[in-house]
């Protein structure tokens, strides 16, 4: 059972500024929230322990570096627990795959990979076809175009919006491919450390990574939070659109809904799809019938669970 969370104002406040840049410094954090560094550094740190923040994600955007992001969703039968457990580890084990475990939808999981051309997916394609065929009753392919993050701002009224997919034809060298990896790995390790591994300047390393920033190549810091902890439920609604070019109005639309995390710009049998989360289904339902009444380009959705990582 999901151990609950009640988080107070300083905490809510704590969440909303590590949401605009979860590589500020104690000082700065304290700052924001009025308070002392040490109650800060308990504060994160709790939240940390107590497994409310997962971990920092960094919000690398590969579309600018040539990179494309093909979905594959997959239907099984026959499977047997640690088969299933099996292809879950080895898929969350590949560092160019984000993997969600459905839950409530007939589908079982979703693939996520980022690939440099179609070669690349095709070969992860037949790999994974062939080596489980046995056990794969149905496929779907979507090629994902754009990116949405939003901030939790049905928590704490500050929305913040992250865009992937907005700028193309940027570079980067072999030092910097080595920074992402490394921040990567951990987004809020030190300069002073990353450094060390690089073996290179503290200064050389920090103005690299406002370059990556300016460049819009890294486009932020977030905490990863279970939102299960504060009773919340995540959902995601698939769309058909009655007319896809009129995605952009939509997506618009979306984009200023609170409870609104996520949305994805798909080409294939759906449109897009967004990420609401809500406490209870009724409020979903609620969300849904006004969505309906406001966006009438919504030909039909789709409403399923995720098990995110």
């Amino acid at each position: 059972m999901t151990k609950l969370l009640k988080l107070d104002a300083k905490n809510l406040q704590l969440i909303s500024e590590l949401e605009k840049n979860s590589r500020m410094p104690l000082s700065k954090l304290a700052n924001a929230l009025k308070t002392s560094k040490e109650v800060v550094h308990y504060r994160l740190k709790k939240l940390i322990s107590d497994g409310f923040i997962k971990r920092f994600f960094l919000v690398t955007d590969y579309f600018a570096l040539g990179y494309q992001n093909y979905r594959l969703i997959v239907n099984l039968h026959n499977l047997k627990y640690n088969i299933r457990k099996g292809i879950i580890e080895e898929l969350r084990n590949m560092g160019n795959i984000d993997l969600n475990v459905y839950l409530l939808s007939n589908w079982d999981f979703e693939i996520n990979i980022w690939v440099k051309n179609f070669d690349e997916f095709f070969e992860f394609y037949n790999n994974f076809i062939e080596k489980y065929a046995d056990y794969i009753t149905d496929k779907n392919i979507y090629i994902v175009t754009k990116i949405h993050f939003f901030s939790h701002s049905y928590l704490h009224k500050n929305r913040r919006t992250l865009v992937l997919g907005e700028v193309k034809n940027k570079k980067m060298d072999e030092i910097d491919e080595k920074i992402i990896d490394i921040l990567e790995r951990n987004p809020r390790e030190e300069i002073i450390k990353v450094a060390e591994k690089m073996k290179m300047s503290t200064s050389t390393i920090n103005y690299r990574i406002k370059q990556l920033m300016i460049k819009k190549l890294i486009k932020g810091i977030i905490p990863i939070l279970d939102k299960n902890m504060l009773n919340y439920n995540s959902f995601r609604i698939e769309v058909i659109l009655n007319d896809p070019s009129k995605k952009k109005d939509v997506v618009d639309f979306l984009a200023t809904q609170h409870n609104v995390v996520k949305i994805s710009e798909l080409i294939g049998r759906k449109d897009l799809d967004f990420e609401v989360d809500f406490k209870t289904t009724e409020e979903l339902d609620y969300f849904l019938e006004n969505l309906r009444l406001k966006v009438p380009q919504i030909k039909d959705f789709e409403v399923i669970n995720t098990v995110n990582d």
